[in-house]
C-alpha cells in the first residue's frame, strides 16, 4: 500500500482559451530497468490520442516511493522528482536514487499551459532486480 498521492491545486482564474481545450489527460506510465548505465527509466505517454487536448507546460510531478524495507511492502512517502519541460510524447526521465531488491512505485501528472492539472497516472510498481 502506497501513500495517498497529493492534491494538485486548480487555478483561481483562467485564459478563456482554456475553455476551448479538454482538461489535462491521464498519462500511461511504465518502469523499466536499465542496466548499464545502471537507471530507472520513467516512460509515459498520453493513454488516448485526442487532437483537442491542451498545449502542456510540464511533468510537473513524477512521484517516487520506495518501500522502506526490502519485501516489506511498506511506503512512507512521496518523493518528486524535477520537473520536466513538456516535450513530445512519449516522454521518459532516468532515476539514479534507489534500492536495489526494493519495490518501487511511481506515478505521473502533466500540468496545461493554463496551470490545469490533469489525473495522476495509475500507480506502477516494479521490484529492481538485485
Amino acid at each position: 500500500v502506497y501513500p495517498p498521492l497529493p492534491n494538485t491545486p486548480f487555478p483561481a482564474v483562467l485564459k478563456m482559451e482554456a475553455a476551448s481545450y479538454k482538461m489535462p489527460p491521464r498519462v500511461d506510465v511504465n518502469l523499466a530497468f536499465i542496466r548499464n548505465p545502471t537507471r530507472v527509466s520513467v516512460l509515459w505517454n498520453v493513454e488516448d490520442e485526442d487532437p483537442s487536448l491542451p498545449p502542456m507546460e510540464s511533468y510537473t510531478s513524477i512521484l517516487l516511493a520506495m518501500e522502506t524495507f526490502k519485501g516489506s511492502g511498506v511506503f512512507l512517502k512521496w518523493d518528486t522528482y524535477d520537473k520536466l519541460q513538456a516535450k513530445s510524447l512519449p516522454m521518459c526521465a532516468l532515476i539514479n536514487k534507489f534500492k536495489r531488491g526494493h519495490k518501487l512505485c511511481a506515478a505521473v501528472v502533466g500540468k496545461d499551459i493554463f496551470g490545469r492539472y490533469g489525473p495522476y497516472s495509475k500507480v506502477v510498481t516494479a521490484i529492481l532486480p538485485d
